[in-house]
Parts: structure tokens; sequence; C-alpha cells
């Protein structure tokens, strides 16, 4: 038996696209586990739920799920950026802090679906791998998770701080905006955000606000390792 915990900020709003700079972190992780800090979209109709996510993820380099070009569909077009690069340098605990800038974006033309890393398209999943999110996505935000056995304590999320540690120490995720279907910017509030945290003693959220300048909307997530999943 397997856990899987999660931390997400959400809006749940009519977009096609979404943003965000994520720390990078390099948290320890044991065989058969991972963790992830990344940005999604998804819409759903009933019970059918479509969706994407993008981001990073430290894994024990064994498989623990379809990721990457493992998974069939994705178009890759970038010759520079190959999907499932290892990302170096980490972000070190009250030192250097590096990010990478990711979006998923709709062509308003084709339909197609396209990540970009740092401003530069990699790749796009066809239109025709969806069915409600063909159209749009209904819900979009930002988040962590952690994959374990239920019999082992789960790995870090992020830095493996909690967020109220701010900057330099806690995982953050900044530059946080959606695109509305005219393709303008929309940004996180506190009176918009929809917050979920799967099990707050072991890992939690936190949205910072807006700092302005580089920095933009932004928040913090994380937890250390050692939580045990199966207890309250």
């Amino acid at each position: 038996m397997t856990t899987l915990l999660q931390i997400t900020l959400e809006l749940q709003v009519k977009n096609v696209g979404v943003h965000g700079n994520l720390n990078v972190w390099g948290p320890e992780v044991a065989a058969h586990q991972f963790s992830a800090a990344e940005i999604y979209v998804a819409s759903a109709d009933g019970s059918l739920t479509n969706d994407i996510i993008a981001g990073w993820i430290k894994d024990s380099g064994k498989s623990t799920g379809c990721f990457n070009m493992v998974c069939p569909g994705f178009v890759q077009v970038s010759r520079r950026i190959p999907i499932g690069m290892i990302l170096h340098p980490l972000s070190t605990y009250g030192g250097e802090q590096y990010e990478i800038s990711l979006s998923l974006i709709q062509d308003d033309v084709t339909g197609n679906w396209w990540f970009q890393v740092m401003g530069e398209n990699v790749g796009y999943y066809p239109k025709e791998l969806f069915t409600t999110l063909a159209n749009g996505a209904i819900r979009s935000g930002w988040g962590g998770e952690i994959y374990s056995s239920v019999i082992e304590a789960s790995p870090a999320m992020g830095s493996g701080h909690f967020p109220d540690e701010g900057f330099g120490k806690a995982c953050f995720i900044r530059q946080m905006k959606l695109l509305d279907p005219s393709y303008s910017a929309i940004y996180p509030g506190n009176s918009t955000l929809w917050q979920y945290v799967s099990k707050p003693q072991c890992y939690n959220v936190a949205y910072a606000g807006e700092y302005g300048g580089d920095s933009g909307h932004t928040m913090y997530f994380g937890g250390p390792p050692g939580c045990q999943p199966w207890e309250d």
C-alpha cells in the first residue's frame, strides 16, 4: 500500500494557463518515494477529470509512476531543454536560492497545451489527448506532493521546512498567475484562493501575498521528513 500527500493553492476559475517560478531543492528520498513541487491545470465533467502537472521531482532513480516521456502523447520541440533534465544547482538552507520558471498555456489557435521553461516552448500536449481540458481549464494552481509506502516514514517536501520559516529556508513558488480566456493575467488573493492540505501535521502551505518586483504573488510550502502519514 502507498500514500500520496499533497498541498495546493488553487484558483477555481475558467483559465487557459498557469505560471510559477518554483524554488528548486533536492530532498532525500528512499526507494519508491518521490517529492515534488508543481504547477497544474485541470478540468472536469462529472467523474471525468483531465489535468496536466509540471514541475520538479526528486525520486530514487526508480520508476514511481508515469512521468516525462514515459507518458504517451507529449511532443518535444526544444532541442535545448529535454524533458526530465537534471536541475542544478540546488538551493541550500539559509544560502543561495535557485528557481525555475514554468508555464502551461493553451494555444489559442490549435488548442494544444504548451509547456514552457524559462519562457521557451519545450513541447506540447495535443488537444486530442483530452476531453474536458480540450476546452480550457476550470481550476489551476500550485503545490507540492510526496509519494511513499504507508509502512515507512515519508520524505521531506520542498526544502524540508515548514512555510513559516520564509525565504531562504522554506520552499517558495513566486510569480503566481493564471491566464483568463483572453490571455490576461489573473492573480491570486486570500479571498479567491482555495487551499488543500492533506496532512497539516506533516506538511503545510501559506500564501504570502504580493511582494512586487521579481517576486510577485508568492507562497511557501513544505515540511520535514519522518512523518508517519497513517497516524492522526
